[in-house]
């Protein structure tokens, strides 16, 4: 697997653009096991310019899990790129964020809000292969 995962990180929006986007995932095929996931990250800024994400190729995968975001984020959160066709392929998921733009109601209607079942798999440590670098090495 190829996840680029952030743990305990801010992302902070300058101000200034009229748009901003914090990930732009190039998946090409569904079967492809990368994607981005954000875990317990704060994004920061102000202006509500923000996309979470946006559909760089037609399969982007990004995740934000218990993450805090501010009014930096868009409603919408998450932008196909100017191409619907992306809505039916692209994975954009959200699960227990907090703050002023976590609220989902306003968001794209190809955002995905996860349940703990479908969570569980971004933020477990075997789907991060863990035990490989994240846990001490065994004692011999």
């Amino acid at each position: 697997m190829d996840f680029k995962i952030l743990f305990n990180s801010e992302l902070h929006v300058i101000p200034g653009d009229a748009v901003a986007f914090i990930t732009a995932h190039a998946r090409t095929k569904a079967d492809e096991a990368n994607g981005y996931v954000f875990v317990h990250c704060t994004v920061t800024g102000s202006g509500g310019t923000a996309y979470l994400g946006s559909a760089w190729f037609d399969h982007s995968r990004v995740v934000f899990a218990y993450s805090e975001l501010s009014d930096a984020v868009k409603p919408e959160g998450w932008s196909n790129n100017q191409k619907p066709q992306n809505d039916n392929t692209v994975y954009f998921a959200e699960f227990n964020n907090k703050g002023t733009c976590s609220n989902l109601d306003k968001r794209a209607g190809f955002t995905k809000k996860l349940s703990d079942a479908d969570a569980k798999p971004f933020i477990s440590l075997a789907y991060l292969q863990g035990s490989k670098w994240l846990l001490p090495p065994p004692k011999v």
